[in-house]
């Protein structure tokens, strides 16, 4: 994904941390959704690990 682009194409917006910079590298994204339903624990910004 262009993450250059992807900010102007979402109307999404972000409820913690920040959006995608072209820098990131092997991260990805979880909505709200699964990180209540999947986790017992809060996750925080660059906390998980699998």
């Amino acid at each position: 994904m262009d993450t250059q682009v992807w900010q102007y194409m979402t109307t999404l917006e972000t409820q913690s941390g920040r959006l995608l910079e072209p820098s990131d590298k092997y991260v990805a994204v979880i909505g709200s959704g699964v990180d209540t339903e999947t986790y017992d624990q809060e996750i925080g910004i660059n906390q998980l690990e699998l």
